[in-house]
């Protein structure tokens, strides 16, 4: 009977520490990591569409009033502030691009020329998630991954 209690008591606690290691994150912490907040999908989606719309400077702008930087004008940025005279050799090339692999990639052709692109240039989150891949929408927190 000892034995059963033991177990009792060890998946009880157990349970204890998982679910305070499971808090909610609040309102405070989402601005520290610069979380875009949505309150549905429809809002998400009309944001969407905005941004699309804007150039570069105009979506700095509107980002900077938020106080809030996307991925998408991030890597965006760093794409346009590279100076490919800088590099010595391809091999320098493709070094600033592994260290900067978050935003940047470098990828093949179908002649097999090598190029740079930004990461999430095709998807439609890029002008909503932070710099972490992550947006909110009601109490969920969403985060983008990439897939090789």
């Amino acid at each position: 009977m000892n034995k059963y209690i033991y177990y009792f008591v060890l998946v009880f606690f157990s349970f204890g520490l998982f679910n305070s290691a499971c808090e909610s994150v609040n309102e405070a912490n989402l601005q520290k990591i610069g979380l875009k907040e949505f309150s549905s999908h429809e809002e998400i989606s009309h944001y969407i569409l905005e941004v699309n719309k804007m150039t570069l400077n105009e979506l700095k702008e509107f980002e900077s009033k938020e106080s809030f930087t996307s991925f998408g004008r991030k890597s965006e940025e760093l794409y346009a502030s590279i100076n490919f005279d800088q590099f010595k050799s391809y091999e320098e090339l493709v070094e600033f691009v592994k260290n900067h692999n978050q935003f940047l990639q470098m990828v093949k052709n179908s002649d097999g020329e090598n190029y740079i692109e930004t990461n999430f240039h095709t998807s439609i989150y890029r002008y909503v998630m932070n710099v972490d891949g992550q947006f909110k929408i009601n109490d969920n927190v969403y985060k983008v991954l990439r897939m090789k």
